[in-house]
């Protein structure tokens, strides 16, 4: 890895040493990351890591952890599992925009894969560094109004807890109920 990439790791197979399978099903991880479709009971997938890496595009945009500003609890994970999504508060190139829409998206079938995801980012990297005043991220990174290279939101000292979850009655219906609509 060169001095100027990132890596982020996959913990999405953590749990608890000696796990208690008689407890039911169980999420574990930091509840703004976690895909709607695993609060939901599903098993981990690459598509819900997707889901995650989208929400860390968010935090790292905005400077701000998501959902700071809500307790981390079943409704916020029934809001999630119903549509909510982190605001962005500010204006981003439509190309970005769309990427972390594509990470988001509700049904994890139709979510961009990770390969589509680091080949548009490889691109639009390739295309920032060398200020390839032609590409379109560049042109939407210009257009931005708010655009300011010296942006710094400040830290938010939010509530970030691990969560270990016992997927209630009410989520696991939620799955049920919209895998009898597919049918």
């Amino acid at each position: 890895m060169s001095d100027t990439g990132s890596s982020i790791t996959d913990f999405g197979m953590c749990k608890p040493l000696l796990q208690d399978l008689s407890q039911g099903n169980k999420v574990y991880g930091v509840l703004p990351y976690v895909a709607p479709e695993v609060l939901k009971g599903k098993n981990y997938t690459q598509a819900s890591d997707v889901y995650s890496f989208g929400i860390i595009m968010i935090e790292v945009i905005t400077g701000f952890p998501p959902f700071y500003d809500f307790p981390h609890n079943e409704n916020l994970a029934i809001s999630i599992c119903e549509g909510l999504r982190p605001t962005i508060g500010r204006k981003i190139p439509k190309l970005v925009a769309t990427l972390i829409d594509q990470c988001l998206d509700a049904d994890p079938t139709k979510r961009i894969s990770a390969e589509q995801l680091k080949s548009t980012l490889d691109q639009y990297y390739t295309d920032v560094d060398y200020n390839d005043e032609d590409s379109i991220i560049c042109k939407q990174v210009k257009s931005c109004a708010e655009y300011d290279p010296n942006y710094n939101p400040g830290i938010v000292s939010g509530e970030t807890k691990q969560l270990e979850l016992v997927i209630p009655n009410y989520l696991e219906d939620m799955v049920n109920t919209s895998e009898e609509d597919e049918v």
